[in-house]
């Protein structure tokens, strides 16, 4: 007696009865990726609105500060300077764009009041918000300017040699030049010809290459 003969199922068969089997886990998995994707929509268009309302109190302060401080007198203009910085306070820790732009206002204010070591934290905090973007050579450049007014000539190098690795800068050639500059006047000629040379090769022509 010949035993009996059972048909493969079909590669259709299967997946039905696969989805069959674990219809409500496949169920729940794509709603649960739905809501993740509207979330991550949500929490995008939050963050942008968030990003506008952050700059635009930025805009805000900075309009106070600056208008009409050509009539103020001395005491005037360091009692906004203070009001100004209270009013950032409560940007200065966020991320992405509001942060750096507080912090650089920030430190734009404490240069403006002579604290240098205190202004170079903010331009540095901004350039660590910044994440290597387009703003993070005017960070280093702004505060290695600092350093060099406090005549910390190794951390004055360090910054401007930062600023001028980055080939976005279009502040590069100057800060090339602050760099030989720097050398030169901590007595490190070699380091200044070196910033120099460095210079001169890569940007062919311009006002600082002419220096230099």
């Amino acid at each position: 007696m010949e035993s009996p003969k059972f048909e493969k199922a079909t590669t259709g068969e299967k997946i039905a009865t696969f989805l069959e089997k674990w219809r409500i886990v496949i169920i729940i998995i794509c709603a649960c990726a739905i809501l993740a994707i509207i979330g991550i929509g949500v929490f995008s268009s939050v963050k942008k609105s968030q990003n506008k309302s952050g700059l635009n109190e930025l805009d805000k302060i900075a309009y106070e500060l600056s208008k009409d401080s050509e009539k103020l007198t001395s005491d005037e203009l360091e009692a906004r300077r203070e009001n100004a910085l209270n009013e950032l306070k409560p940007f200065i820790n966020k991320g992405s764009i509001v942060g750096v732009t507080a912090n650089r206002l920030q430190g734009e204010i404490l240069f403006s009041q002579k604290k240098y070591k205190e202004a170079a934290d903010s331009y540095l905090a901004s350039v660590k918000k910044a994440n290597n973007s387009y703003l993070s050579p005017l960070g280093y450049f702004n505060a290695a300017a600092c350093y060099e007014n406090l005549s910390d000539y190794e951390n004055a190098a360090k910054y401007y040699e930062k600023s001028a690795s980055f080939k976005e800068n279009v502040q590069a050639p100057r800060a090339y030049f602050s760099l030989g500059r720097v050398k030169e006047t901590s007595g490190d000629k070699n380091g200044a010809i070196k910033a120099y040379s460095e210079l001169v090769d890569k940007y062919a022509s311009g006002e600082w290459t002419n220096l230099a």
